[in-house]
């Protein structure tokens, strides 16, 4: 059984015998932790429909299969800003040839458009800085 924790928030955590997560909505709550991978996508996703209130987040996710990503990337079409655009094509393309595959991935006080681009990154995406 292994705890996984949201970083900086040691309060917000779970012990799940394999895949898990733990997103703290900086910097007062709530949190969300849990062992089930579709909960995740569907957490996220009530995040990003209500944008306007969630500054950053702090998070861990452990073991996601890059299908619930691929799903959670379609669920959030219709609220994520536009900069996310990119990386939430590079998730929806997971269920195709990686969907079993499993990914993890940490972030602190991030913002909703950097949350996706840290999940895209910890799945191979490339991403090209400015120089």
């Amino acid at each position: 059984m292994a705890t996984i924790s949201s970083p900086g928030h040691p309060d917000c955590s779970i012990d799940c015998p394999g895949s898990g997560y733990a997103v703290f909505v900086d910097p007062y709550g709530p949190c969300m932790a849990g062992c089930d991978q579709d909960e995740f996508s569907t957490a996220m996703t009530n995040l990003f429909r209500n944008k306007d209130r969630v500054s950053s987040l702090s998070g861990r996710v452990v073991g996601v299969r890059g299908a619930v990503l691929a799903r959670m990337a379609l669920a959030i079409r219709g609220f994520a800003p536009d900069e996310t655009a990119d990386d939430r094509s590079w998730l929806e393309r997971l269920v195709i040839e990686r969907g079993d595959e499993r990914f993890s991935a940490e972030w602190r006080q991030q913002s909703l458009s950097e949350v996706i681009e840290t999940l895209a990154a910890a799945t191979g995406r490339q991403i090209p800085r400015a120089a």
